[in-house]
């Protein structure tokens, strides 16, 4: 108690001010002790030069009175008076050439240490003092009547120290009177003000008092120490409130701890059991929690499980309630565990406890793996389905949805399963074909609450039934829509395929009607393309056959409906399939399909060039040899289907038997206008030749007969079989050497030949009369077996068609006859001259 009286706030006080106090007045001695040496020093040496001034003046005075050296006696009689300063000890007058006179006591031995100040006549000295604490010679020289005296005054500055002390002894004593008085007053004031009250105060606190005797001190005393004392009383009332508040939570905490529904476990950080409720106790089997108390939790853990719960625990500095799930043994059984850690620390933060919450889950765990094998069994069941099915929530939200649908939009249900359903965007992956239609009957079937909707819809990739289905729960409720995706695209194509059967059947039907009649291969191009257009209902048909003899290489026609078509393209086309693609096709003997017109070939890029991107050929084939190509194409964005294929290949062989028996017939109308022999157009043909050709009246077309001299006689000479053969190769002189638009025929017997030549006017009909006897004589001229020389001649006769206004009956026997006759390769007008003849 004497201890803590000793280091009060009082006593502290109290000694701050002594000590404040002693500290002041040494500092105001030490200043005032400066002040008085200074001041002392300056008075010293003001007094000193003024003697020494006084002096001077009395030794002037005294010259100026006997010119002489004044007497010793009289010099004492007047300085001395002047010496009664106790700090000039004594003082000396030196004159040139005399004994100097000295006053008191002059000490040889003081002059070497002395200070040396000299003093001028007239001026003020500055910059010197008096020295303190040694002696101080002043020397103060002057003239008188041309001759230099010097007064020295020998100082002593030591005794102006006990000056200066006992001026500041007066001065302390003096502040020390008035400081103890204020002192005594202070100590009044600051007992009565301020340590009464603030005793009163400490002893209230060191009694532990509670908070009505600061309250009664609040009310008794006024000012600070009241304002102090009733805050101390109210932090105390405060003080007491909260305690009661925290009693009342330690004690419902302990309840609620002890009482908790849940098993909890207190453990210390070695592992030991320092406190349990009464629900952990039941748990491991115990009658009482207090024999939980010591024990180690690991003895209830299964082995295997134990390094969880360490790691759980370990987890502490990093997770507020790190949780694992063990199993615990209690006697011959195991419970499913769930352990949730909490650490309890003090204010160093280091761990004093860790509390365990324990959670028996072992009848949820089971129920789980029950519902997880019915989930499994419903999930393979769903998943397994071949209809699609989404399962929205009254939020909008996916709840639910099976592998199929996921399939179907190319994306897993999980990554469905809980995004909001916008029937705007959620479809999109089908590829919808009329998506506002099908968006707007969509959401039409989303209000329907009452009942379930469906509408059939065409996709990129086939078509589908979506049907909307109410959920709803007990209390009739809709708590969503279950959407039903059902693929019914082969039952559409199913149904396709039967109504395009039905129309290729009926198309050919329709094909082998048209075809029926026909007799030429250009009726027959002419008809299968139109009708094979229609029944393929594809972009482009075409038919392509090679040529079966050398006037032409191959015939097309290419039907691309009733659109205009750039020429240029077509005609690139037509070319490529002549030289490239048909051969290849006849080359594999087999349909080829290409999905993409392939870019590397020329014929591709001709086929692209002129839109057509996909493509199907098939070959046509008779008994013997390939007659041609059948081909299918499609623009971009098209395909050519399954079935389109099927018909190409079906019909191939129908148009090849249909070709090859316009060919036979075509085949057996030539036999009839050809002649055997010469395989030249017999007479027939070239009547039908010049009926056409006079019926072109604008075009100038020449009529020349060819007549050959003395056959029979060649007969006899050389046999028949050669003359034949002779008069094969005629016919091949004939049309090497005229134009290649004449048509060179054979008429009637072994003598005449038949030209006509379309497109020229006379001189040109002249030129080629010209050229055509040269040719006979000069390529014509042999020996025959027996030794003869036989020159074939021959006469030619001309006539243009324009001069006459005959049949072709008529103009054939009027141009057999002229070139019967002599000189008849001349026309109509022409001077006949001697180089026109006949050999005979």
């Amino acid at each position: 108690m004497q201890s803590q009286r000793r280091h009060s706030v009082v006593f502290r006080l109290m000694t701050c001010m002594v000590l404040g106090g002693i500290f002041l007045s040494c500092c105001v001695a030490w200043v005032e002790m400066h002040r008085a040496k200074v001041l002392t020093q300056v008075k010293i040496t003001q007094e000193s030069q003024l003697l020494a001034r006084n002096i001077q003046n009395i030794l002037r005075k005294a010259y100026k009175d006997s010119p002489r050296f004044p007497n010793t006696n009289l010099l004492h009689e007047s300085i001395a008076p002047m010496m009664n300063v106790d700090f000039i000890t004594s003082a000396r007058i030196r004159f040139p050439d005399q004994q100097p006179v000295i006053l008191g006591p002059w000490p040889t031995n003081q002059e070497s240490n002395a200070i040396v100040w000299p003093l001028s006549e007239y001026a003020v000295a500055s910059g010197l003092e008096v020295d303190q604490s040694r002696m101080t010679l002043i020397q103060a020289p002057f003239k008188i009547h041309d001759r230099t005296v010097t007064v020295e005054l020998l100082v002593d500055g030591r005794i102006s120290i006990w000056r200066v002390w006992s001026s500041v002894l007066n001065h302390i004593s003096l502040h020390w009177f008035f400081l103890s008085i204020m002192v005594l007053l202070g100590l009044y004031l600051l007992r009565r003000w301020f340590t009464g009250p603030l005793s009163e105060i400490l002893q209230l606190i060191n009694a532990h008092a509670g908070a009505e005797p600061f309250y009664r001190v609040a009310r008794h005393d006024k000012g600070e120490f009241s304002l102090l004392a009733q805050s101390i009383g109210g932090m105390l009332t405060r003080l007491e409130n909260t305690t009661d508040r925290l009693r009342k939570r330690e004690r419902a905490f302990e309840n609620l701890y002890h009482f908790a529904p849940a098993p909890l476990i207190s453990m210390d950080p070695k592992g030991l059991i320092i406190e349990a409720n009464h629900r952990a106790a039941q748990m491991f089997n115990i009658n009482n929690e207090s024999q939980l108390v010591g024990r180690r939790v690991m003895e209830f853990v299964r082995s295997s499980d134990r390094g969880m719960l360490k790691q759980a625990i370990d987890r502490l500095d990093m997770n507020q309630a790190p949780r694992c799930e063990v199993v615990i043994q209690t006697g011959k059984k195991t419970r499913n565990v769930v352990v949730e850690c909490a650490g309890v620390r003090d204010e160093d933060g280091m761990l004093q406890r860790v509390r365990l919450a324990l959670q028996d889950v072992t009848e949820l765990r089971e129920l789980q793996l029950e519902i997880e094998d019915h989930s499994r069994l419903m999930k393979l069941l769903i998943n397994h389905m071949s209809d699609g099915l989404l399962l929205v929530d009254q939020n909008g939200h996916i709840a639910a949805c099976n592998e199929r649908l996921a399939m179907l939009l190319h994306t897993s249900a999980d990554a469905i399963i809980g995004k909001h359903y916008e029937p705007q965007t959620f479809w999109d992956e089908l590829g919808i074909l009329n998506h506002s239609a099908f968006v707007r009957r969509v959401k039409q079937i989303s209000t329907e609450s009452d009942r379930s909707g469906r509408e059939r819809f065409d996709t990129r990739v086939g078509t589908f039934l979506f049907q909307g289905i109410p959920v709803q729960d007990q209390d009739a409720c809709q708590r969503g829509r279950l959407w039903v995706v059902q693929d019914i695209t082969s039952q559409v194509q199913s149904q396709q395929l039967l109504i395009q059967q039905t129309q290729q059947l009926q198309g050919l039907k329709n094909l082998g009607q048209k075809l029926f009649g026909v007799s030429t291969v250009e009726e027959l191009l002419t008809f299968a393309g139109t009708q094979l257009y229609e029944i393929f209902n594809v972009e482009a048909v075409g038919i392509a056959l090679r040529g079966d003899n050398h006037a032409w290489r191959s015939r097309q026609v290419i039907h691309r409906g009733s659109n205009p078509y750039l020429l240029e393209p077509n005609r690139e086309l037509v070319s490529e399939i002549e030289k490239n693609f048909m051969p290849q096709i006849i080359s594999q003997r087999e349909i080829t399909y290409w999905p993409d017109t392939p870019r590397s070939t020329r014929w591709g890029k001709s086929f692209s060039r002129s839109g057509l991107t996909t493509l199907a050929a098939c070959p046509l084939v008779g008994h013997a040899d390939p007659m041609g190509v059948l081909w299918i194409a499609r623009r971009g964005g098209e395909r050519i289907e399954r079935h389109h294929l099927y018909l190409l290949e079906a019909l191939a062989p129908l148009i090849a038997s249909r070709l090859e028996i316009a060919r036979l017939g075509s085949r057996l109308s030539n036999l009839q206008l050809t002649d055997s022999i010469t395989e030249l157009p017999n007479q027939q043909h070239m009547f039908f030749e010049l009926t056409r050709y006079l019926k072109q009246k604008q075009l100038p077309t020449a009529l020349c007969v060819v007549h050959l001299n003395r056959i029979q006689a060649l007969v006899g000479l050389i046999g028949q079989e050669r003359v034949n053969h002779m008069l094969k190769d005629i016919g091949t002189t004939l049309k090497r050497h005229s134009r290649s638009s004449s048509i060179v025929g054979k008429l009637k017997g072994s003598n005449d030949y038949a030209i006509i030549c379309p497109g020229v006017d006379q001189q040109a009909a002249q030129a080629i009369v010209d050229r055509l006897y040269t040719a006979i004589c000069k390529n014509h001229v042999f020996e025959t077996d027996t030794g003869v020389q036989w020159e074939q001649t021959a006469g030619i006769s001309c006539m243009m068609l324009s001069d006459y206004n005959l049949t072709a009956t008529q103009l054939m026997d009027m141009a057999i006859a002229k070139a019967s006759t002599p000189a008849p390769h001349q026309l109509h007008g022409n001077i006949t001259t001697d180089n026109d003849r006949q050999a005979g």
